[in-house]
Parts: structure tokens; C-alpha cells; sequence
């Protein structure tokens, strides 16, 4: 009975040995996979210049994972923007996106601070909601300031609409709270990834002002990586500005097609009605 016992104990710790070098062996040629499905996404940086009959704007902005698996993204975007009215805008946020199948939702938190052509700054925070399927999108922001008005000194009387920005009569400029909502559609027909995106917004001051109105947008990319678009927008006290825009991605290849729906994971959030 003892020697079948050091049998079956012999037996046991070989096969337990071979096993476990077996797995080992597994794991080692597993695990570049597996990182390769975690590590999926990388990161996106876009530069852009878009000229409008009442200013032209140029910037940037980086949108850097700082958690993923196989179908969750969480991320930082930083962002940057320069008008030809001598405004700058800077802004931060946090995003979370989630991959299921054939869409994607997401929720993001955004800081902003804007310095006006008078050296006034303002700062507001956004928050957004976001779905975005291979044919439809879908995303919704609210805009709360947080900076009361400025006095302006100023000769000049004027109204305008930057970036929910309200200068009204040279006299005070403040920050517009208020939402926008935005449905976008995939046009199958054409050969490059084209959408036209349906927008309505409403803002409004301390003083009792509102812009209520909506904006046309169609936008194509001939190449995955730049995407080429012209804005329309029209609301009840700023009246009617048009925008083009060409923008270069660094996260998408040079090669024409439809983006797939998990290479969207790394698209620039959309909002920000200007």
C-alpha cells in the first residue's frame, strides 16, 4: 500500500508539473492577445481651421484614454481654440464610453474658460450625453456658467453670439445658460462617410435675453482621417452665421471608407454651439 501510495503521489506531482508548465506556456503565447484586445484604443488628436462670415477660429483638441478594456473607455480631452476676434478658449474634460455591439454611449464633463477681445473671462461647465450607431447619433448638452457678468468698457455698441457669449450694447458681457440637442444621419448614397446633422439650441441671460434657433450641418470625409463641413445657424437674436471647417485627425488612417462603429470610440466629443 505505501509503494502505490508513492506511485499515485509521483504521478500526481508529474502531471500537476506538466500541467502547470503547459498553462505557463499557454499564458505566455495568451497574453500579447489579450493586451492587444485591452490596449484597443490609442488616442486622437485633431487640428482644425474653420473660416464664418463673422470670425474664423482655429485650434485643437486631444482626446488620451486613461482606462480601457475590450468595450469601455474612459478619457481626458483637453482642447484649445483661437478666434480671429482676439478670443481664446481653453477647456477640460472627462469622458466615459461604452461599445455595445452595433452603438456607443457615452456621458462627458467639461471645464471652460474663455478670455474675450477685453480681456473679460468667463468659465462654464458642460455636461453631455451622447449615442452614436453606424446610421444614427444622438447627444445632448447643458451649459451653466460659472462667472458672473463683466463691464465692458467699451465705445462701441454690439451684439454678438461666441460660444454662448453675450456682449450687448458695449456695456456688460456675460455667459449664456441654457442646452442643445443634436440628431445626426449616416446618407448611405455617397461614397464617403457624409453626415447631416440636425441641431436646436436655446440660451438666455440674466437680463432676459434668448437665442432660440437651430443649425444645418453636412459634413464628408474623403479620407478617414480629414473631414471637410459647412454649418448654417440661425436663432430668434443673433440671426443667421455661416461656418466652414476642415479638420485632420491623427487617430484615423489616410485610407477612404465608413469609419467602423468601435473606431468611433476615439471621435472629438461634438458640442459647443458657436
Amino acid at each position: 500500500m505505501r509503494h502505490k501510495s508513492k506511485v499515485a503521489t509521483r504521478y500526481f506531482l508529474l502531471t500537476f508539473i506538466v500541467k502547470w508548465r503547459v498553462l505557463c506556456v499557454s499564458a505566455s503565447f495568451l497574453a500579447p492577445a489579450v493586451q492587444a484586445v485591452e490596449d484597443t484604443w490609442d488616442y486622437n488628436i485633431e487640428i482644425f481651421a474653420s473660416p464664418g462670415d463673422e470670425r474664423d477660429i482655429t485650434g485643437f483638441n486631444v482626446l488620451l484614454p486613461v482606462w480601457q478594456n475590450s468595450s469601455s473607455l474612459s478619457y481626458a480631452d483637453f482642447r484649445a481654440t483661437r478666434s480671429s476676434e482676439d478670443t481664446t478658449e481653453i477647456s477640460l474634460g472627462t469622458g466615459y464610453r461604452k461599445l455595445r455591439g452595433g452603438y456607443i454611449i457615452g456621458a462627458n464633463l467639461f471645464y471652460d474658460t474663455r478670455t474675450t477681445f477685453v480681456d473679460n473671462r468667463f468659465n462654464q461647465l458642460t455636461i453631455g450625453a451622447e449615442f452614436l450607431s453606424e446610421q444614427w447619433d444622438l447627444r445632448f448638452n447643458i451649459y451653466t456658467p460659472a462667472s458672473d457678468k463683466n463691464l465692458v468698457d467699451s465705445p462701441v455698441a454690439a451684439k454678438q453670439f461666441f460660444g454662448r457669449r453675450i456682449f450687448v450694447s458695449g456695456v456688460r458681457e456675460e455667459v449664456l445658460d441654457g442646452f442643445d440637442i443634436e440628431l445626426a444621419y449616416l446618407i448611405n448614397t455617397f461614397k464617403w462617410e457624409s453626415r447631416v446633422f440636425f441641431t436646436a439650441y436655446t440660451f438666455s441671460g440674466d437680463s432676459g435675453e434668448e437665442a432660440n434657433g437651430g443649425r444645418l450641418s453636412f459634413e464628408t470625409r474623403p479620407q478617414k482621417n480629414i473631414s471637410l463641413s459647412l454649418n448654417y445657424q440661425n436663432d430668434s437674436l443673433f440671426d443667421s452665421q455661416t461656418r466652414a471647417e476642415l479638420r485632420y485627425s491623427f487617430a484615423y488612417s489616410h485610407q477612404a471608407g465608413i469609419r467602423k462603429i468601435y473606431e468611433r470610440m476615439l471621435e472629438a466629443v461634438r458640442r459647443d454651439v458657436d
